[in-house]
């Protein structure tokens, strides 16, 4: 006899009662977050397709460029699109599931797979677009943004009187 179950999805906030105290927080809590979040248009991850998900990315700036980091690990790079429109950059990607055998059994199921998309306005004047490079390694994708001179201008120290 094995001590593993086999996975099965529960919502545990529908198999509560109405009449329950955490419940009705819960339900209140998440109504006050999502009234407060569509009133500002922002997508949530709740909202979107469940076939989407977006990676972890660090964004950072360097006195020559722009960097963007993102996790993808398990993705070839085939697998992923980076463009830039409008002084919007997009990544795009999927991460296709693994196939498995129907009489598998499933004891946990975790990782995220389907299709991903982040988008990052970048500013109008501070970068050159001929001068965009992305690189894949180790399941990390770093995008790295070349400022144009104008914008690496030295930090000018002003006295104060």
């Amino acid at each position: 006899m094995s001590i593993l179950q086999p996975f099965k999805k529960q919502n545990q906030l529908t198999n509560r009662p109405e009449n329950d105290l955490f419940y009705s927080l819960q339900t209140d809590v998440n109504r006050l977050f999502n009234s407060f979040f569509n009133d500002f248009e922002i997508d949530l991850p709740s909202q979107k397709s469940k076939n989407l998900w977006a990676p972890r990315i660090d964004m950072r700036e360097s006195a020559h460029s722009f960097i963007i980091t993102a996790d993808l690990p398990g993705i070839k790079k085939e697998d992923i699109n980076v463009n830039i429109h409008d002084n919007i950059l997009t990544i795009k990607g999927e991460r296709k599931s693994e196939t498995h055998n129907e009489s598998d059994k499933h004891y946990i199921s975790e990782r995220y797979h389907g299709q991903f998309e982040r988008s990052f306005s970048l500013p109008q004047r501070s970068i050159d677009k001929e001068k965009i490079s992305a690189e894949m390694k180790n399941g990390e994708l770093t995008i790295n943004i070349a400022k144009i001179p104008e914008a690496q201008k030295e930090v000018r120290k002003i006295e104060i009187r």
